[in-house]
């Protein structure tokens, strides 16, 4: 492009003016350019500007007279003008060097633009500053506004209701300006309030137009609106002397600018960049793109157009600023933003001029003030970021955007609790809330803007941050601050993981994480010797060669051996369960029950109506819960989920062990024993033997509950003591969820504990927050019957009670005996008594030592006080369990981890026999507390301390070997099996539309008859503890209830009697519980026998079938009216019920789970049910059926009544009713439809949602956050 004219040739300007392009250069005089690409354009720019700079010397600027243009108003060279040692240090220094040169423009006798040159045609420009509590700053802002090049036309000075001395100074410096005589007008403005910046400029403008305080010379409001601009200045900001004559020059050259903003730097150091023009990404977070600690280098001087500018220093016109206003809900923070983005949809132009620089110390952001912003800084931002975001949402997307808000709001919580940063975290949800809550302010901003605005709100999405600088933005400033991404503990733990397995070549480290407390290193120092030198490194450290620490490859040479022999032994006894990975095989047996899929396990787990047999209104066991989020590391398989933790239950139990172990002593000795004697433990192995599952997880789960209160009690930063008190809250929590009869005494436990804490005692309460949710559905049920938490979930398994000499040897009975039956007669040891002292062993070897350990002094004494309280709290739990008639293996659990608890504490003493600290060098290793040198120990001291080391590993050694000999010996350990036991006919049925039932007898010899309802097979999901005590009579259902449930129970009892007398059709009986076949199974066998949960008792139905069924029972049943053999299988002699009209499989009176029942009692219908919901198509009534007098027409669902049903049709909600006193009925008007009955449970949502969020609220509080180390350098 050749350049005929190069002192008015201007590039292209990057947006439409509104007068046209053409009409622009033509009054700018300068030939058009052509349209070019972005790129082309910056170039043009700076090449007009360059050359308007040379040319500056020859030609008078624009809007001056011949006499002044010597001034130049064109920027000069940036590298003449960047520098805090070339520009002066201060805003006085520049102001003197001004002075020296132009003396005509500086000091306080300058002469404003419009005296220069009357006859030119100048912008007039109204400086406005305004003060709040800035004393500190505002002498240099006001002496800066003094210094500038181009004087403001006029000056007006406001304060905001300061508390200190800014309103004196203010005035001060109005009097001396005009004592000194400059044409300058100063006034001063006091406020009321606190007003925003913007609002307070209207008013002070307003004012000043009416009043005396105006400029001398001509009048102002002969000047034209387009060349009247408004100049904001904060009391914490000082312009450069050519900051204004710089914004000047550039918008006079691009009419189309209606905002305008300077370059912010550091108060104190000018080379510190602060933002140069800003922008927000699409959710209105507010980015720079300036890094933290930039150097101000020219890097951001090619900016031009942005969203937004610093309200510090910006220059806006005048009339933009009478019709766009302040937002007052955005009174202090936020208010550039606003008027910038209301400004664009103006039709104006927003940009930042970089060669116009202003320092800014940004005083109520960083909380510099005393105003209550600058206290509630960050509480500010988010109310005003909600703010906007709802102020500038499309119409049609206001109440999505309104929702995202609120969820940010929840989101930022968590990952603020995550952290461990309480105290920031409410705020982020109040501040969310306060701006929801103020529905008319957003109303008013929307309506203020849509007023103005001439451009859609797609107009701005250029102008916005791109995905991807936000994601980078986020990685910078986790990286910055040391939080991962999520507060991920896997990249801590993955590093550790590295430093430990990992051994490079060289002699570097692989990994030193300093920063990161060992696990370990709070209760060691409550334990060892006050005098002992504190550990430099800590267990993860790697040795100068880059293997892996000392002590804790010597830890690992013990842990992983031991974890290996035990994972074998559980694998050579419990080798039947490597069937089950079979497909289609199930693992049953004892009080095992067939593991469902995972959805069927999630949807009962979250229900409040059981199955069992017709129904009961009662919640389901915390274990289906539990259940369910152990499958998801095996893929999502309750199965697999089971038999892993079968066949990994020893070496899982080992590994809780050597953790918990881990906060009593550092011996290696001392741990492999406690990891032994945890694996080896009675209740553990009775648990894996019997199927007890629920007591098998908690056993697991009590090392953790341990570890982390230990932790939490010890440690000395609030940080991790919070972060261990949420782990133990955690572990706690799965650990009653199996066994709810853990909770009280947990709950005793933790109360001890944070008792005797010195440091934190507070954060142990986050281990009591997870437990109490877990179980909260049922607290009120135990109120009523305490067997609600004292019996364990699973099928109910006979075995008797042990006493209580048994309990407190931390042996509940069952660990060598029968699998399936419970009983303690033993397999392959030939004698009850050898198989009992087996058992309480190991229980006596940690008695004997806890005992020993109750004379500990110092703070050893205090963990001993602590296992001596959880082997009572756990022994009065297992009394109270064994009389209530559950099993009390989950509270003997409890005894056996606090006499472990209380034989540690002395041990390391008893034995006399300390290894290394894995925390220290050899050398280094600390001497027991008053240890007496290995020379000098006693003889009997030394025999003594053998003996004991020799029984606290061949106790549970030999239990261990007892057991897996034991197991291995008994191949009905557990039953594998490829089918259920319920025939595949009547299980096809139970799933089907028609959803029936299947009726099970059971005749013994003596005419005994047992009945029993089942839909479906029996599996874990099917089974809940208080549905059992419900079906028992127990009050846990009230009165109401156990009145319906005796009117079915009748019903039931009448059906049985009809078929085995074998006189009377009962067909209606059976009808009227949905039955659709009926199985007639053998009589019970075994000692252990015991009644399922919720029906008549009799059945085990994990048993495989016994003697055959009677044939004088299957005469019987082969005589009834209205059955039909349907074949014979393991199970029994299997039985279809017929149509009493004789039809097929589509007659309208087969059996059906929900049926149309008219007035007369006629069957009209059958409806269709899914799940536990009806969902059918209701005919009208027809002609016939209404002369018939069936008009009245009943849907009888084969439930039983409650409150929680509901029934809709066609949307039109209809009354439930009881028919037969216990039957659940909907009243169907006569013009049928489309009719769904559904159970809706708001209690039980309000758990599950309460449940969820301290759930999730704990898990992100146990989150270790590595605290970030300083850099070397």
């Amino acid at each position: 492009m050749r350049a005929d004219r190069p002192g008015v040739l201007l590039p292209r300007e990057g947006r439409e003016h509104p007068r046209g392009q053409a009409r622009l250069h033509e009054l700018r005089g300068a030939r058009p350019v052509p349209r070019v690409r972005a790129g082309q354009r910056r170039a043009l720019r700076h090449l007009g500007r360059a050359l308007r700079a040379r040319a500056a010397p020859r030609q008078a600027p624009r809007g001056l007279s011949p006499s002044t243009s010597s001034a130049p108003l064109s920027p000069q060279p940036r590298h003449a003008r960047r520098g805090a040692g070339e520009r002066g240090a201060t805003a006085t220094a520049s102001s003197e060097r001004v002075a020296g040169e132009h003396p005509e423009r500086t000091g306080r006798l300058r002469q404003p633009a419009r005296e220069r040159g009357a006859d030119a045609l100048v912008a007039h420009v109204d400086a406005v500053l305004l003060a709040c509590d800035g004393e500190r700053w505002l002498p240099g802002a006001l002496d800066a506004l003094d210094a500038q090049t181009r004087a403001p036309d006029r000056v007006v000075l406001l304060d905001a209701a300061s508390t200190d001395g800014s309103a004196a100074l203010l005035a001060a410096h109005a009097r001396r300006s005009r004592a000194l005589g400059g044409t300058t007008a100063v006034g001063v403005l006091p406020l009321r309030r606190r007003a925003g910046l913007l609002d307070a400029a209207r008013a002070a403008l307003a004012a000043t137009d009416a009043s005396a305080l105006t400029s001398r010379g001509r009048d102002h409001t002969s000047v034209p609106a387009a060349l009247r601009w408004v100049w904001l200045l904060h009391d914490d900001c000082a312009p450069a002397p050519d900051a204004l004559e710089q914004l000047l020059a550039a918008v006079e050259v691009a009419p189309s600018v209606g905002v305008a903003g300077c370059k912010v730097v550091d108060w104190h150091d000018e080379g510190l960049l602060h933002q140069v023009g800003f922008s927000t990404s699409a959710l209105g977070r507010r980015l720079t793109g300036v890094e933290l600690g930039d150097r101000d280098q020219g890097q951001r001087d090619h900016r031009d157009d942005v969203l937004a500018v610093s309200s510090a220093g910006m220059l806006v016109r005048r009339d933009l600023l009478e019709r766009l206003g302040g937002d007052p809900a955005l009174p202090v923070l936020g208010e550039d933003l606003d008027l910038c983005r209301r400004a664009r949809l103006a039709g104006s132009r927003v940009v930042v001029v970089p060669s116009a620089v202003v320092r800014h110390v940004d005083a109520t952001r960083a909380g510099a003030r005393s105003t209550r912003a600058a206290r509630s800084v960050r509480w500010t931002e988010r109310r005003h970021e909600a703010h906007a975001r709802l102020a500038a949402a499309a119409p049609a997307a206001l109440p999505l955007v309104a929702l995202a808000v609120l969820l940010g709001g929840l989101a930022r919580l968590l990952v603020r609790v995550a952290a461990k940063q309480p105290s920031s975290a409410g705020g982020e949800l109040t501040a969310v809330l306060a701006a929801l809550a103020r529905p008319d302010r957003v109303l008013a901003a929307r309506r203020a803007a849509a007023r103005t605005a001439v451009r859609p709100r797609s107009s701005l999405r250029p102008l916005l941050v791109p995905r991807r600088e936000v994601v980078r933005w986020h990685r910078d400033r986790w990286a910055r601050t040391g939080i991962a991404p999520a507060t991920g503990v896997l990249p801590v733990v993955a590093a550790r993981a590295l430093a430990v397995a990992t051994t490079p070549p060289s002699g570097v480290p692989v990994v030193r994480l300093p920063e990161v407390p060992a696990p370990r290193e709070g209760f060691d120092r409550a334990l060892q010797d006050p005098s002992a030198p504190p550990a430099a490194e800590h267990e993860f450290a790697a040795e100068p060669d880059g293997s892996p620490a000392g002590p804790v490859r010597r830890g690992l040479g013990v842990l992983l051996p031991l974890l290996a022999a035990l994972a074998v032994v559980a694998v050579a006894a419990l080798h039947p369960l490597l069937g089950a990975l079979a497909p289609g095989a199930q693992v049953t047996g004892g009080a095992l029950a067939a593991a469902p899929g995972l959805a069927d396990l999630w949807s009962a787990a979250r229900s409040d109506w059981q199955p069992l047999g017709l129904g009961t209104a009662a919640p389901a066991d915390p274990w289906l819960s539990a259940l369910a989020l152990l499958s998801l590391p095996v893929g999502g398989s309750p199965h697999l989920a089971v038999v892993a933790l079968l066949l990994l239950s020893l070496p899982l139990a080992a590994l809780g062990g050597w953790a918990a172990a881990g906060a009593a002593t550092r011996s290696r000795l001392l741990r492999a024993a406690a990891a032994l004697t945890w694996a080896g433990a009675a209740p553990l192995l009775a648990a894996s033997a019997t199927g007890r599952l629920g007591a098998l997880v908690a056993h697991l789960a009590l090392p953790w509950v341990a570890l982390g209160l230990a932790r939490t009690a010890t440690v000395s930063a609030r940080r991790p003591a919070v972060a261990a008190g949420a782990l133990a809250g955690l572990a706690g929590a799965l650990a009653v969820a199996a066994a709810p009869q853990l909770l009280v005494p947990l709950l005793l436990v933790v109360v001890v504990v944070a008792l005797t804490a010195r440091r934190w005692p507070g954060a142990v309460l986050w281990a009591v927050l997870a437990p109490l949710a877990v179980t909260g559905p049922l607290l009120a049920p135990a109120l009523a019957d305490p067997r609600a938490l004292l019996l364990g979930p699973g099928l109910p398994l006979a075995a008797p009670a042990a006493p209580s000499w048994q309990l407190l040897l931390a042996d509940p009975g069952a660990a060598l005996g029968d699998p399936l039956t419970g009983t303690a007669a033993p397999a392959l040891l030939g004698a009850a008594p050898l198989a009992t002292v087996l058992a309480a062993l190991p229980g006596t070897v940690l008695l004997v030592l806890a005992l020993v350990g109750a004379a500990a002094r110092g703070p050893r004494a205090r963990v001993a006080r602590a296992g001596w309280w959880a082997a009572g709290a756990g022994l009065l739990a297992a009394v109270a369990a064994a009389a209530a008639g559950g099993w009390a293996g989950p509270a003997a659990s409890l005894v056996l981890l606090g006499l472990g608890t209380a034989a540690l504490a002395r041990a390391p003493r008893v034995l006399r026999a300390p290894a290394p600290d894995p925390l220290l060098d050899d050398d280094e290793t600390p001497e027991p507390l008053e240890a007496a040198p290995r020379s000098a120990r006693p003889a009997r001291g030394t025999a003594l301390a053998a003996v004991a080391a020799v029984a606290a590993l061949t106790a549970p050694a030999l239990l261990l070997g007892a057991w897996a000999l034991q197991q291995a010996g008994a191949p009905g350990t557990t039953t594998t099996r490829s089918t259920d036991q319920v025939p595949a006919v009547a299980l096809d049925a139970a799933r089907s539309p028609d959803a029936v039932s299947t009726l099970h007898l059971q005749v013994d010899d003596d005419g005994d008859v047992r009945a029993l309802l089942r839909r479906g097979p029996l599996t874990l999901s099917s089974t809940s503890v208080v549905a059992g005590l419900a079906a028992e009579g127990s009050p846990v259902a009230g009165a109401s209830a156990t009145a319906s449930r005796a009117a079915a129970d009748g019903v039931l009892r009448s059906a049985a009697a009809a078929l085995v007398a074998g006189s009377a059709d009962p067909r209606q009986a059976l009808a009227a519980l949905g039955v659709g076949y009926v199985l007639l199974e053998p009589p019970p066998t075994g000692a252990g026998a015991a009644p399922e949960p919720g029906e008549q008792p009799g059945e085990q139905p994990g048993q495989d079938a016994g003697p055959a069924v009677p044939e004088r029972a299957t005469a019987r049943l082969d005589a009834v009216a209205g059955l039909s053999r349907a074949g014979s299988t393991a199970a029994g002699v299997l039985y279809r019920v017929l149509p009493a009209s004789g039809g097929g499989d589509t007659a309208a009176d087969r059996p059906s789970r929900a049926r149309l029942v008219a007035s007369d009692g006629t069957v009209l219908a059958a409806l269709a049910s899914d799940g536990q919901d009806v969902d059918a198509q209701v005919p009208a009534v027809s002609a016939d059926q209404a002369a018939a007098g069936q008009d009245e027409r009943t849907a009888v669902v084969a439930e039983r009544s409650d409150s929680g049903w509901s029934a809709h049709l066609d949307g039109r909600r209809l009354p439930v009713v009881t028919v037969d006193g216990w039957a659940l009925g909907v009243e169907v008007p006569a013009q049928g439809g489309h009719l769904v009955i559904t159970r809706a449970a708001p209690a039980a949502l309000v758990w599950d949602w309460l449940q969820g969020a301290v759930l999730l609220l704990t898990a992100m509080v146990a989150v270790p956050v590595p605290v970030r180390g300083r850099s070397r350098s």
